[in-house]
């Protein structure tokens, strides 16, 4: 597969879009009607990003019943758990996925996306998922994580993980989906954002990329996330929507916790801005990592409606804090 043409910040050339859009719309006809009209949708417009919802938060629910609560909260994707204790289990994916994916086309919404464990190109099962996804029409997904040794020299982990950067980007390839590595706060790789810069130097976006956090590059970067931002950009596949406070704990500990869309530390409209200096915002997947919206045991109608009312309100958010970036009137937040 020959790479693809790219301005400076990874995104597709004009031409490489165009040439997608006309494929997916010859792929629109082979949907059912509801599917159809989400996809329609979601390609109607460069400019109008792909949000889709984290199944995380609704794995209290299988996963044939959660297309309804996902459309009545106004959102038409689906970013689905494809991983041990997931919507669809990795040893179960050829037989689960299709039927998983079939049951979210029913209540109009596309499966772009997915979240995987996956870390070695040479297992079998990264196969079988990843090319079950294909078929199935996502595009992009989630990999898991690599931790660095208690001891040695970060860097010198660094270089010796790119073989198994090359391995999994060829793959990719190979298969013809992307794959991104999320940053996210604590000492495992991709904590730090900049040590993800190192680790796909010279790797193209179509093989692996990143999936960037704002809510972790905020909550282990301070100030300084925009730099890293910046570094990072190439690489950016899709992002993740989410935000945080810093929050003491009962044994008196500090902790990054996940607050509703807006209400937190994240300075959105800076951040929306910077991703929009560099094109066109890459699909995001949106989280719901705050109670009561992620929490364990059964359901309720109460519990649905709280649900529904939180995703839709968190939506509804970034898509004014979206429109506000986009604004030349907007004004900026007061810096210290």
């Amino acid at each position: 597969m020959t790479n693809e043409k790219r301005d400076d910040a990874g995104r597709l050339s004009r031409r490489e879009f165009m040439l997608r859009a006309g494929a997916a719309a010859a792929t629109i006809g082979s949907l059912g009607p509801a599917a159809s009209r989400a996809l329609a949708a979601t390609t109607a417009r460069r400019d109008e990003p792909v949000i889709a919802v984290f199944s995380k938060h609704l794995q209290w629910m299988p996963v044939a019943d959660i297309g309804p609560v996902i459309a009545e909260s106004g959102f038409r994707a689906v970013d689905l758990t494809v991983r041990p204790d997931g919507h669809v289990l990795p040893e179960r994916v050829e037989a689960d996925l299709p039927r998983a994916v079939e049951a979210l086309h029913r209540s109009g919404l596309t499966v772009p996306m997915m979240t995987t464990a996956i870390t070695d190109a040479n297992d079998p099962l990264t196969r079988r998922v990843l090319t079950t996804a294909k078929k199935v029409g996502i595009t992009h997904y989630r990999m898991g994580y690599w931790a660095f040794p208690a001891i040695g020299d970060p860097l010198e982990e660094l270089r010796m993980m790119k073989p198994r950067v090359a391995a999994i980007a060829a793959l990719d390839r190979e298969i013809g989906i992307r794959g991104g590595y999320q940053n996210h706060v604590g000492t495992r790789v991709g904590g730090s954002v900049w040590d993800l810069g190192v680790l796909l130097e010279g790797v193209t976006p179509d093989g692996l990329g990143v999936q960037y956090d704002i809510r972790h590059a905020v909550a282990e970067g301070g100030g300084s996330w925009p730099v890293a931002l910046r570094m990072i950009a190439p690489h950016i596949d899709t992002i993740a929507l989410k935000d945080m406070i810093w929050a003491q704990r009962a044994d008196g500990k500090w902790e990054p916790r996940s607050v509703p869309l807006g209400e937190g530390m994240v300075d959105f409209p800076a951040y929306l801005r910077q991703l929009l200096s560099y094109g066109a915002l890459p699909p995001a997947t949106m989280h719901f990592e705050y109670p009561p919206l992620e929490m364990s045991g059964g359901g309720s109608a109460e519990r649905r409606k709280q649900t529904i009312d939180g995703m839709r309100r968190d939506l509804t958010r970034f898509q004014q804090l979206l429109a506000a970036a986009r604004s030349p009137a907007t004004s900026t937040r007061t810096k210290p």
